[in-house]
């Protein structure tokens, strides 16, 4: 008893949302998405009933719940404390999942520090991405689009691009938000990847325009 007793006490991770709501009770929570092994697929199939694909469907209609099912485009940003936590796990089947409700949907990666979106898609990470359109004025929005990566899902892609020296001038900068209104005019949904918020201020200077 005493050994429990102690281990529990010792405790300071989250273990569920019972330990979130304890700490945070106006917090809303959309969503619980399932820890994967790493032998096991990281991106969801289309049609899949597997407890993976059932809890991004649960987080997608939530959303929609929580205020986000107004008609003008939505802007999601989806970040965690530090690295290694899930973030572009959760962007890619987050924007997986809604791009197959008929939504048109962009998904873009704005950790300009330390991309991953590529990486799940198997593409060169150094391809024209988000960086580029923000240090280059005469750069086009549809030299940045990748059509439909995904398989089955109706879903475009913008990579982070090659790694700049000064992400966080580039992110703040008024280009960022004009990429964000552009993209507004084309798409329903834009799933943002960012940067992790303790390690780094990218993600924090520009969530105004989540």
């Amino acid at each position: 008893f005493g050994i429990l007793y102690i281990k529990f006490l010792l405790n300071t991770k989250i273990n569920d949302k019972d330990d979130i709501k304890k700490l945070l009770p106006s917090l809303p929570i959309a969503g619980e998405i399932p820890l994967m092994n790493k032998s096991e697929e990281t991106l969801i199939r289309k049609n899949s009933t597997e407890a993976l694909a059932e809890s991004f469907r649960i987080l997608r209609t939530n959303l929609n719940f929580m205020g986000l099912n107004k008609n003008d485009a939505k802007v999601i940003f989806v970040t965690s404390s530090m690295k290694g936590e899930g973030k572009t796990f959760t962007s890619m089947n987050l924007a997986a999942t809604i791009s197959t409700t008929r939504s048109k949907c962009l998904l873009v990666g704005a950790d300009l520090r330390n991309p991953q979106i590529h990486s799940f898609l198997d593409l060169d990470k150094n391809r024209a991405g988000l960086s580029k359109y923000l240090y280059d004025d005469s750069t086009q929005l549809d030299e940045l689009i990748i059509n439909k990566p995904l398989s089955g899902f109706n879903l475009d892609v913008v990579l982070s691009g090659e790694i700049p020296p000064n992400p966080s001038e580039l992110l703040v900068s008024a280009r960022f938000e004009e990429f964000l209104e552009e993209v507004k005019k084309e798409y329903e949904y834009i799933i943002v990847d960012t940067a992790p918020t303790i390690l780094v201020t990218d993600t924090l200077l520009i969530s105004r325009y989540a």
